[in-house]
């Protein structure tokens, strides 16, 4: 696990109430995180879940689901799909 202080970003939009930034390149960001992004930036929240959508949020996200903390319940899929882009295209896009 690593510790990332994100020093500038852009608020591109809200997601039903939810502020969502993104990070552009930044050469030594990119860098040291070139095995997990796949896009020319990385978008975050402070408050909302951005690893599932929001119909699967309302569906099945229980009030404990909702107080684990985000890296605790981040997606198994959305992490393998940015960890093994070339294999996901393949296997699952494909």
């Amino acid at each position: 696990m690593a510790l990332i202080v994100i020093k500038k970003s852009r608020l591109v939009g809200t997601l039903n109430g939810h502020s969502v930034y993104i990070i552009w390149y930044n050469r030594h960001f990119t860098e040291m995180l070139q095995s997990v992004l796949a896009t020319p930036g990385f978008y975050f929240s402070y408050s909302i879940d951005l690893s599932r959508s929001l119909q699967w949020l309302c569906e099945n996200g229980t009030p404990l689901f909702k107080e684990t903390s985000m890296i605790d319940r981040v997606s198994v899929l959305v992490a393998a799909s940015f960890t093994h882009q070339p294999y996901y295209e393949q296997k699952v896009l494909g």
